[in-house]
């Protein structure tokens, strides 16, 4: 098994051991620990007078765990309290107390590079942006990536554990690495230095989107014409900024106002390009890993080299490493440098080459349309490659998966184009062929390998006589002709078969209830069940009744065997819709194979009704279903004993009455918690439209106590306002009610109010209720609910 310990510039063996610093703060935060414990335990016993003592002592904590989380998450993550804990202390003292929590959102990568490394920054859009730092195993992901991650929240930063584990894919971001990409290029100065000429717009424009050598050519070259810059530039402007400061995301803000007041449209865009002097910023360059826009900061150093880099983080790359392996090529304890690959722009800025062909690959440069081929091996033989930095229709690298899943690139690098300067006074790359290992297709696992690993890594390649061989693997890679700009032979030993079967879809959920003329989402996930092959891309397209609206977040999902990606289908109903029950099918299909299909059918449901007033006290026989009128949207919520009760199901039971619409609502149910742990809910729906749109007034027990009024709006619940409140004692009734009138609405707790907040975000729609976990987890408990009572005009 291949071992890679991460360094940046220098081979390093590094014993990491604690800042005197970071050893101080955490005795201290342990200590503070400590007291909080003692402090709420006297309380809990009885002793009101703990009460003043635990809420200073828990707000010195917060403070201090905020000021560890982003060096030092494992920290915070050790020092938690648990979630019983939280619950056990006063309502007043837990906003102060961490809490774990999991949240969907939108990933935000920003890379800044420095002589060093640099380092990853990651954040999740929300209801609220959340920073987010990882104890261990950061996540190889894009900005604009859907996730869901879970941690410990204190304040607005989540701590995990790993970035593997607490990390789940919902819905990758779309890429935009094709055609041309619309460039805004603003340039800046600082409020104490309003003067400086360190940069013109001509010189900007000529380096950016001029003829001969600039950023665009290298993009549209490197790309086999598939891609390039086109744009603007804007400034110089002076913004309220000063250069004695590190503040991107001022920079941004005011960078962007500047160039509106100057007559800029932002949204013609979909790159930001900022640049400015010199500021103390620890990096000369900064970018989003992907994302639409996407943005890149230069810090001082305009060059040519360093723009293309940062475009490369925002077409969605990670780095271009080297691994090195000591006396061998490959091995069981290797060390990756972190800008290692030099003849890659991505792993050496300056001067601007060729990206190596597993980043080609990632971005779909290579054997997509009319790009040239790559040629994937799957059985021993003599293959051909022409120079790699050329357009045309012979192969321009091999790929060889390895039965561990891992793929070695072999490319063949002439002084040509781009490539000219790094390769032209290297005989050795002239007259060898160059290997790249993809470790677990990560997007961070791009490696070159030194095939003369006893010399310098100044001749990285494997020439004609040598032979590269992974024994665990059963891969050899020889060359055996160097014929210039003719090409090379190289044969290949070893190679996986590439094996195609159909895809796997399922669609999520099953069936929505809505109006007719309404929309419902639907989450497609497509899973590629070839063994050996290379990543396909895979479209996506839909049947549908006469009429009916169906369109998807992604077309086209590229996803490698073994794995599973997904995408949202919106699925609008016609405004004439009868009431019935419609079927649409979703449909993907392999587009790297003909032939490999398949679906699955997503049931819209169109409802009516009108107002009126509905009860139900639930004394009838047991049943597995509700019955009554009721019209389960999602889990399962049965009669038992003469009330509503949960399947024991960690999800979200919700039914609602589909024989009532309107937009007045008087709802009211009573509850009971079988177990606060693990985090239920128990909660009343008005206005319910659809299963992606309604309000929710509900109690959410557990480590974090609180009534909540929320509106689910497309799929996405905001909590729009809330209240602290103890637990609910155990197996014992309390009622809940909610009304919506106009853009009121309120929440109240055993008749009375408690929560009232406006909002008009829906207008209309049926009354419910719900009971059950909306995270995951492995705490599943059986509550009940009992006198439901709805009044809807």
């Amino acid at each position: 098994m291949l071992r890679i310990v991460y360094t940046s510039l220098a081979l390093l063996t590094v014993a990491l051991t604690p800042h005197s610093s970071l050893a101080a703060g955490s005795s201290s935060v342990e200590d503070l620990t400590r007291q909080l414990r003692a402090l709420g335990a006297r309380y809990q016993r009885g002793d009101a007078t703990a009460l003043g003592a635990l809420a200073a002592v828990a707000a010195t904590r917060q403070q201090r765990l905020a000021g560890l989380i982003a060096d030092h998450p494992e920290t915070v993550l050790r020092q938690a309290l648990s979630s019983v804990e939280r619950a056990a202390l006063p309502p007043a003292v837990q906003p102060y107390v961490e809490e774990e929590q999991s949240v969907d959102g939108d990933l935000e990568v920003i890379h800044e590079d420095d002589h060093a490394g640099g380092r990853y920054v990651y954040a999740l859009r929300a209801s609220q942006r959340l920073a987010l730092h990882f104890a261990a195993d950061p996540p190889a992901l894009r900005t604009g990536d859907r996730v869901r991650v879970r941690g410990v929240r204190v304040q607005q930063a989540l701590a995990l554990s790993s970035g593997t584990t607490q990390v789940t894919m919902l819905e990758a971001a779309s890429s935009f690495t094709s055609g041309a990409q619309r460039t805004l290029v603003i340039l800046v100065n600082f409020q104490d230095k309003p003067g400086q000429t360190w940069l013109t717009t001509q010189q900007a424009h000529d380096i950016v989107f001029g003829t001969g050598g600039s950023v665009s050519n290298f993009f549209l070259e490197n790309s086999y014409q598939q891609s390039w810059l086109t744009g603007d530039v804007y400034g110089i402007y002076t913004i309220a900024v000063n250069s004695t400061t590190c503040n991107p995301d001022a920079i941004a803000t005011y960078a962007k106002q500047a160039a509106v007041a100057h007559g800029a449209n932002l949204s013609n865009y979909a790159r930001y390009l900022y640049a400015f002097p010199n500021t103390p910023c620890n990096w000369s360059g900064r970018a989003t890993v992907g994302g639409y826009p996407a943005e890149a900061w230069i810090n001082g150093s305009f060059q040519d080299g360093v723009v293309a880099h940062e475009e490369g983080h925002n077409y969605g790359l990670y780095h271009s490493h080297a691994l090195d392996c000591g006396t061998a090529i490959i091995g069981s304890s290797c060390s990756s440098i972190e800008y290692g690959d030099t003849l890659d722009t991505m792993g050496s800025a300056v001067p601007m080459k060729h990206f190596n062909a597993v980043q080609k690959d990632i971005l779909g440069w290579l054997d997509y349309g009319t790009a040239p081929p790559i040629t994937t091996v799957q059985a021993s033989g003599v293959y051909t490659l022409d120079p790699y930095e050329t357009t045309g229709s012979n192969p321009k690298a091999l790929k060889v998966k390895t039965p561990a899943g891992d793929w070695y690139y072999v490319e063949y690098r002439q002084p040509l184009g781009f490539d000219t300067s790094a390769v032209s006074g290297n005989t050795n790359v002239k007259n060898g062929v160059v290997l790249h290992l993809w470790s677990k297709q990560s997007l961070n696992g791009v490696y070159l390998l030194d095939a003369t690993s006893t010399s310098s890594w100044g001749d990285p390649a494997l020439g004609v006589g040598s032979v590269f061989a992974d024994t665990t693997a059963g891969v050899s890679i020889a060359p055996v002709w160097v014929g210039g700009t003719a090409g090379v032979n190289v044969t290949v030993t070893g190679g996986t078969a590439c094996v195609r079967n159909s895809p796997t879809v399922q669609v999520t959920p099953a069936e929505q209830v809505g109006a007719a003329g309404g929309t419902a989402s639907y989450t497609v996930s497509v899973t590629n069940n070839d063994s050996g092959c290379a990543a396909s891309s895979f479209s996506q397209s839909a049947t549908a009744p006469s009429g009916w609206a169906v369109t998807f977040a992604a077309t086209a999902l590229s996803i490698s065997p073994g794995a599973t990606a997904s995408t949202t289908m919106q699925v609008k109903a016609p405004a004439a819709a009868p009431v019935a029950s419609y079927t649409v099918s979703a449909v993907s299909q392999n587009a790297s194979a003909a032939g490999y299909t398949d679906s699955d059918n997503a049931v819209y449901t169109v409802i009516s009704g009108s107002g009126g007033s509905f009860t139900d006290s639930f004394t009838r026989a047991d049943s597995s279903t509700l019955g009554n009128g009721w019209l389960q949207v999602a889990g399962t919520l049965m009669v038992q004993s003469g009330q509503a009760a949960n399947a024991l199901v960690r999800t979200m039971h919700t039914a609602v009455v589909p024989a009532l619409v309107g937009a007045a609502h008087t709802v009211s149910a009573s509850f009971a918690s079988g177990d606060n742990n693990g985090g239920p809910r128990f909660g009343l729906i008005v206005r319910y439209k659809d299963a992606q749109n309604y309000y929710a007034c509900y109690r959410q027990a557990g480590g974090s106590s609180m009534l909540r009024i929320a509106k689910v709006v497309n799929g996405v619940e905001t909590v729009v306002k809330s209240a602290s409140i103890a637990n609910p004692a155990k197996n014992t009734l309390f009622t809940l009610g909610c009304t919506a009138q106009g853009s009121a609405l309120t929440l109240s707790l055993n008749g009375l109010t408690k929560v009232s907040v406006s909002d008009s975000s829906l207008a209309a729609g049926s009354p419910g209720m719900f009971m059950g976990y909306a995270t995951t987890g492995s705490v599943v408990t059986t509550h009940h609910a009992d006198d439901f009572s709805a009044t809807v005009q």
